[in-house]
């Protein structure tokens, strides 16, 4: 597995180079093969040594040595001597290779090899390009420069949507640490100015309910950044992936943001209608990530002092929350809020869901309805 990275970081193509050398091999056996036959000359074995050294320069390098390498196969056609027919098929390969890197070069050295060809089938009639083998290369060569360009796009989307997938998690793990581990040191320091008012009434259950919220924002910390050093996986997920049991049943976690909430001193009713723990795995995630933030947002901006009060109705194709609640009136800004929910709003939005959110007669209203896939 080493051998292979260090491989694939000397060589820039490496795939390239293994079909470069896999046609460079055929074509210095089948030289060999023929000055064998035919005898030693000085000039075939000139060519053959100049051919073998732009084969491996074409191998090591195949987007410089492509050139250099079909400009030989090009003058060699008209050498005195016997061309091997493997070089023909090399030059399909170098002329693809060009087309991959630089796709106007491709077609432009396709065509100039290609007259060539037609000119040795018009001065050799009898030759390898004679009685309209020139046609039927020109033919291959057109389809290697189509080859290497369709190569060359379909790599190019190959990246184009790796990178969009790497875009999607980033902005995953982003959202999770925003929702988990921001939420909960918010939490914490909520706690920590009322425990600080009141440092006589502290008791153990809520010195370790603290410090469970900081294991929480801990855990969450520490996934998000295991996660940031893998590799990309090649299908996004959720930066803190979490089982299906623990995230099937939102009754359970509206639960706990409520008790949290109540030693924060805050007092509030949340009504449920309809089966909130039957929607399928990725709503589930959805809208308990959606209710966190929102619970969070009452912590952080809501008066304790006045009730708050959530609506979650559940129907076959959509879940509805209606949120009200009173800010805060020590001049803390509501524009973290609307930042905290524009990602929410973009996605309900996006999903073709309804979603609005005012401020009238001192109560902050929140309505969202956002559409599912299936339940059950």
């Amino acid at each position: 597995m080493q051998e292979s990275a260090m491989f694939c970081s000397r060589v820039p193509h490496p795939y390239l180079s293994c079909v470069a050398a896999a046609f460079a091999l055929l074509n210095l056996a089948e030289g060999l093969y023929i000055l064998h036959i035919a005898g030693v000359t000085a000039l075939g074995l000139a060519l053959f040594a100049l051919r073998t050294a732009l084969a491996l320069w074409f191998t090591a390098r195949p987007e410089q040595g492509a050139y250099g390498l079909l400009a030989l196969l090009a003058a060699e056609m008209f050498a005195p001597i016997s061309t091997p027919f493997t070089s023909y098929i090399l030059a399909l390969v170098a002329i693809a290779s060009i087309s991959y890197f630089r796709a106007i070069a491709g077609m432009v050295c396709g065509t100039l090899f290609a007259l060539c060809a037609i000119g040795y089938g018009v001065i050799a009639p009898y030759g390898v390009m004679g009685q309209g083998g020139s046609l039927t290369f020109s033919g291959l060569d057109i389809a290697a420069i189509c080859i290497g360009i369709c190569i060359r796009s379909a790599a190019h989307n190959s990246l184009n949507e790796h990178e969009r997938r790497a875009r999607q998690r980033n902005v995953r793990i982003a959202r999770d640490l925003h929702d988990h581990t921001t939420n909960d040191i918010t939490d914490m320091m909520l706690l920590i100015d009322r425990y600080r008012l009141a440092p006589g009434s502290v008791s153990a259950a809520e010195l370790k309910a603290l410090r469970t919220i900081a294991d929480d924002a801990l855990q969450h910390t520490r996934q998000a950044i295991a996660t940031l050093e893998e590799e990309p996986p090649q299908v996004p997920k959720s930066a803190l992936d979490v089982t299906v049991a623990s995230r099937r049943h939102l009754s359970d976690d509206i639960a706990k943001h409520r008790a949290r909430l109540q030693r924060m001193g805050y007092a509030g009713d949340v009504i449920i209608t309809g089966a909130i723990d039957t929607l399928n795995n990725s709503d589930t995630v959805f809208i308990a990530d959606f209710l966190r933030e929102l619970f969070g947002n009452i912590a952080k901006y809501a008066d304790s002092t006045q009730r708050y009060v959530m609506l979650i109705a559940v129907s076959q194709d959509r879940v509805t929350i209606d949120i009200t609640d009173h800010p805060r009136q020590d001049g803390v800004s509501l524009e973290g809020r609307h930042s905290g929910l524009a990602y929410y709003r973009e996605r309900v939005q996006n999903m073709h869901g309804d979603w609005n959110v005012r401020e009238e007669r001192g109560q902050w209203v929140l309505h969202a309805s956002v559409p599912v896939n299936t339940i059950g």
